[in-house]
């Protein structure tokens, strides 16, 4: 199922939030040729207390997941959460900014038709 508007069609994603979050990413991904000489992840958040969150992908299946790196006081040991665990944990800033950036990479316009 499709939504038209003005000759631009967007899917709409069904499933969990993984599955839509993956799809979205690697829909991206493709769009911007992704090569092996970009980076593999990209920050989404840093709080103030140092700790570091990123979007993570696997370039040979698509696969994204966030990157979690605590501060070097608390051990700073990298850890792997997978995109639906992550936004199901809460609704902090770290949360937030993954949903604004699956936000910008829809194409329908914030009042379109939705009928």
């Amino acid at each position: 199922m499709a939504i038209g508007g003005k000759g631009r069609e967007a899917a709409i994603a069904y499933g969990s939030p993984t599955q839509i979050a993956t799809s979205l990413i690697s829909s991206c991904a493709k769009r911007q040729a992704w090569s092996p000489d970009m980076p593999d992840r990209r920050e989404l958040y840093r709080s103030p207390n140092g700790d570091t969150w990123f979007l993570g992908r696997e370039p040979e299946n698509g696969h994204a997941f966030i990157i979690h790196q605590p501060n070097a006081p608390s051990g700073g040991r990298l850890s792997h959460i997978d995109l639906g665990v992550f936004l199901r944990e809460g609704a902090g800033p770290e949360q937030q900014a993954l949903l604004r950036l699956i936000g910008t990479l829809v194409e329908v316009p914030p009042y379109a038709d939705r009928t």
